[in-house]
């Protein structure tokens, strides 16, 4: 089946966040002819606002980061807003999607921020999802908002990623220990101790059957490559060998297998030596 947009740019969201921290966010085809250096420092100034807006709402996706950075707010509303209607997807992923686009109109590095447009997708979502884990994270998320209607951040966008920058002159060592094959949301969750919400939006996706199987797979991978990141007693040493078998086994000839092979390895010679 095919899904077109709405699929490939609301589940974007959830898998492809590469960008934060270690590797920028692709590159617009905008600068596609801009020299090596100039290409370079681009690329640099990117990914200090992307971790800037990560810094200050966590929950962002990398599709949303980039919506902000380039300007095109409207434009990833659209796709949410596809993804919100599609009917493939369940009630979670819909409230997810309109989630989204609330946190991308409140982010204080959004030149396009809309308070008022904020506070009516959160209500949206505790109405017409009230049961969701996305309107468990909406709720506070509304006094938080109506807080900054009666007093908005005075800041413009260039002004607080120079604060941010004094703040964050040192980077974090906790994600360099992190095993690489940890996508960026995880790894945000790892240093965090966020691990139980994102492996449940992990779970989400995983289950949700009108998802391609490449999201799927690495949705599964995601989960044990977390499982493997938390301190290893005989319990969770079982668990984690279970996720990655569970990913091997049902994703046989993926790439996604054979990461999860490779870490089977490296568990069952831990255990022999």
């Amino acid at each position: 089946m095919r899904h077109g947009r709405s699929l490939s740019g609301l589940i974007l969201i959830l898998l492809t966040v590469s960008s934060l921290p270690g590797c920028a966010p692709s590159t617009p085809l905008f600068v596609a002819n801009v020299g090596t250096r100039e290409l370079a420092r681009h690329e640099d100034q990117r990914l200090k606002v992307a971790q800037a807006i990560i810094d200050e709402e966590g929950d962002l996706f990398t599709y949303s980061v980039d919506a902000i950075i380039n300007g095109q707010s409207a434009a990833a509303e659209k796709t949410y807003l596809n993804g919100y209607t599609h009917i493939g997807f369940s009630n979670q992923i819909k409230a997810i999607a309109l989630y989204q686009v609330a946190l991308i109109y409140k982010s204080s590095y959004n030149r396009e921020r809309n308070y008022p447009l904020s506070l009516n997708y959160l209500y949206r979502i505790v109405n017409e999802f009230p049961e969701t884990r996305a309107a468990d994270y909406a709720r506070p998320k509304i006094i938080e908002v109506e807080n900054l209607i009666e007093n908005p951040v005075k800041f413009t966008p260039d002004e607080k990623l120079a604060d941010w920058e004094q703040i964050k002159r040192i980077p974090d060592p906790r994600y360099a220990k992190l095993d690489q094959a940890m996508n960026a949301l995880s790894q945000r969750a790892v240093v965090k101790n966020r691990t139980d919400e994102v492996i449940e939006l992990y779970t989400l996706v995983y289950r949700e059957r009108g998802m391609p199987t490449s999201l799927r797979a690495d949705a599964l991978l995601q989960i044990a490559l977390i499982y493997n990141s938390q301190p290893q007693n005989a319990e969770k040493r079982e668990q984690t060998l279970a996720a990655f078998r569970k990913v091997s086994r049902e994703f046989p000839g993926t790439s996604y297998q054979k990461t999860a092979d490779q870490h089977l390895d490296i568990l069952l010679n831990q255990q022999d030596s």
